[in-house]
């Protein structure tokens, strides 16, 4: 399991952040857009190494959204 780097209360729903889900999905959003008012919200760029990514972290809200109904 992924190392649990803090816990958050957002709209009264308890969410739990983990660093190693969130910096493989950075970097796909950062790969895939192309705007550039996207890219430079970012601390990081597209070319941004793993280790780059995982070190900004603490700066940037990554939310894994889940349903807790199944869709079919």
């Amino acid at each position: 399991m992924a190392r649990k780097s803090s816990e958050v209360a957002w709209l009264g729903a308890e969410m739990e952040l983990f660093d190693a889900d969130a910096v493989p999905v950075i970097s796909a959003y950062l790969a895939a857009v192309q705007a550039p008012w996207a890219l430079a919200a970012f601390p990081v760029g597209p070319d941004s190494s793993a280790a780059e990514i995982a070190a900004q972290l603490d700066s940037m809200a990554v939310l894994r959204l889940v349903s807790e109904t199944s869709v079919a």
